[in-house]
């Protein structure tokens, strides 16, 4: 409650002031490298090692969810719907 409804703790970067998310744009090779780091990180915290904690399976969840995202934009990308500026 505190860090989220009263605004404390650390900022993000969608608090910063001028933050667009649609000014980033990410070329075809960078969206695969993120992918790719995204697949790691899956695969490690999905692992037997990890997969009994919550924790771990909240962040795989996110890392999911993070991969669909960054995958919908290099399809984008790659199809010339989304053009690098």
């Amino acid at each position: 409650e505190e860090l989220i409804q009263k605004g404390k703790g650390l900022k993000t970067v969608y608090q910063r002031p001028g933050f667009i998310e649609q000014d980033y744009n990410f070329s075809a090779e960078m969206l695969t490298e993120m992918i790719q780091q995204l697949d790691r990180l899956i695969v490690k915290y999905g692992g037997s090692v990890w997969n009994s904690k919550t924790t771990a399976n909240r962040i795989v969840e996110l890392l999911v969810e993070h991969r669909a995202l960054i995958q919908t934009e290099l399809n984008e990308v790659t199809s010339g719907m989304r053009k690098l500026g």
